[in-house]
């Protein structure tokens, strides 16, 4: 095993970073989605009761 340049290792944490903050965003978004449709599944049960 030869030593791996240190840039290299520093971008891909970086990028590591970048999705892991990526991945958050999206599950803050579907988290989100999944509220309102469970608001809305509760509101259409109401109507139909």
């Amino acid at each position: 095993m030869q030593p791996r340049p240190v840039g290299l290792g520093q971008r891909l944490h970086f990028g590591d970073l970048r999705i892991a903050h990526l991945g958050a965003r999206l599950g803050q978004v579907m988290g989100h989605q999944l509220w309102a449709c469970e608001q809305l599944c509760s509101a259409l049960q109401q109507l139909l009761d």
